[in-house]
């Protein structure tokens, strides 16, 4: 095979993929797809802002707290981890399946101005909740400028 063979793969991957996420997106983050596909889902979020910081709250039900990663890279907030499906004993079959299994990443990019140093993280009640601490504004000192 030769190596443009390999990449004609590598793009067909990529398009499949791609194709997967928007299916997934166009229907509902909660449809059963990715969850027969084995691939990656994206749990709901939300993003606010107080005096102090930025907030990003996670819905994570069902999921095992030593599970989780976070990390923080160039202003990209990511979380990604596994919600385990453990099917009740006796069950022959689903006449309903909607919730997400298997691994989630999701990737925030947040804006400039966050402390890298100084991050928290709590999981209680199915929630994950992360606190950035903002940077102090800077102090710019007033200065005149004389037109010529």
């Amino acid at each position: 095979m030769k190596d443009g063979d390999n990449n004609v793969f590598k793009q067909m991957d990529v398009i499949a993929s791609e194709m997967e996420n928007l299916f997934y997106h166009l229907f509902s983050p909660r449809h059963p797809v990715n969850t027969v596909c084995q691939h990656h889902w994206s749990p709901m979020a939300d993003v606010y802002e107080t005096a102090d910081g930025l907030i990003v709250k996670i819905e994570l039900a069902g999921v095992n707290r030593d599970d989780l990663g976070i990390s923080l890279d160039n202003n990209r907030l990511i979380i990604r981890g596994v919600r385990r499906e453990k099917p009740p004993d006796g069950v022959t079959s689903y006449h309903q399946m909607e919730i997400n299994y298997g691994s989630f990443e999701r990737v925030l990019h947040l804006r400039p101005g966050v402390r890298d140093e100084d991050i928290s993280a709590q999981f209680e009640d199915g929630f994950l909740t992360i606190s950035i601490a903002k940077q102090p504004p800077s102090k710019h000192e007033s200065v005149d400028i004389e037109v010529e």
